[in-house]
C-alpha cells in the first residue's frame, strides 16, 4: 500500500509537471501573432533585447525591458495588466521565450513571443520603427548585385546574434579563399530591412548561395566551414 501511495505521489507530480510545461509551449507563428495584435483591443509588446538594439528598431509600441536588471523589470511588469494580450520579441527565441515564461508564471493569461525574433516579423513584410541608415544593399542594389555575378553567397545576419557573430569569421574566410569566383556578402539587418523583407528572411544567421540570380541553397543556422565550402564548391 506504501508503495501505491508513492506511486500515485510520483504520476500526480509527474502529470503537474507536463501541464505546467504545456502552458508554456507555443504553437502560434509569427502571422498567428500578428493577426493577434491587430484584432485587439489592447496590446502589450515587450522587447526583451538591450537598449542599444531597441534604440536601433523596434515593433511599434513596443517597451525594452531587461532581463539582466530584475528591480527594473519587476516595475515594468508590475505597470501592466495580466489579462491583456501580452507579446515578447528579442533577436531570437531565446531572451522573449525566458520573458513570456516569466510572465506567465506572474499570473498573465494570453502571453506569446515571436517564434523567429525580430527577423522573422521583418521578413513576413510587417511594419518596425527604425532609425538606422539605409545600408549598402537596396532591394533594387541587391538584384543588381545577383545580375551581375554569376554565383553569390549571401550571409543575412545581425551584429546583435551571437550565432552571426561566431560565424563570422568563417565568411571573412570564404570570402577571400573564393575571390573571384564568389561574390560573398555580408547583409546586415539593421540597415537591410527592406532586403531582409523582399528576400523573407525570417531566421539569422541564414545563408544562401545564389546562382544566375536564383536561390540555388539556403540554410539557417550554425554550419561549419568545411559545409560551406561544400556547397559553394558544388555550384561552381
Amino acid at each position: 500500500m506504501k508503495h501505491f501511495s508513492i506511486y500515485v505521489s510520483i504520476c500526480t507530480l509527474i502529470i503537474s509537471l507536463s501541464a505546467s510545461a504545456q502552458k508554456l509551449q507555443q504553437t502560434v507563428s509569427t502571422q498567428d501573432l500578428h493577426e493577434k495584435i491587430v484584432s485587439a483591443n489592447k496590446v502589450q509588446i515587450l522587447d526583451a533585447r538591450g537598449a542599444s538594439e531597441y534604440a536601433v528598431n523596434h515593433l511599434h509600441g513596443a517597451v525594452q525591458v531587461s532581463l539582466n536588471d530584475s528591480i527594473a523589470l519587476d516595475n515594468v511588469i508590475k505597470s501592466l495588466d495580466p489579462n491583456v494580450l501580452t507579446i515578447t520579441y528579442s533577436i531570437g527565441p531565446g531572451r522573449s521565450v525566458s520573458l513570456a515564461k516569466k510572465l506567465k508564471e506572474k499570473g498573465f493569461a494570453q502571453v506569446y513571443y515571436l517564434p523567429e525574433g525580430i527577423s522573422g516579423w521583418v521578413g513576413a513584410g510587417y511594419p518596425i520603427y527604425s532609425t538606422a541608415k539605409q545600408g549598402e544593399f537596396s532591394p533594387k542594389a541587391f538584384e543588381q548585385l545577383l545580375s551581375n555575378n554569376d554565383i553569390v553567397f549571401v550571409d543575412f545576419a545581425s551584429r546583435h546574434c551571437p550565432g552571426c557573430l561566431k560565424l563570422q569569421p568563417t565568411i571573412d574566410e570564404l570570402k577571400n579563399k573564393y575571390e573571384g569566383k564568389v561574390k560573398v556578402v555580408r547583409v546586415e539587418l539593421d540597415e537591410n530591412l527592406d532586403v531582409v523583407k523582399t528576400q523573407s528572411i525570417k531566421t539569422l544567421p541564414t545563408l544562401r548561395i545564389y546562382k544566375h540570380g536564383k536561390i540555388a541553397w539556403e540554410h539557417r543556422g550554425k554550419a561549419t566551414k568545411e559545409q560551406l565550402e561544400a556547397e559553394i564548391n558544388n555550384n561552381l
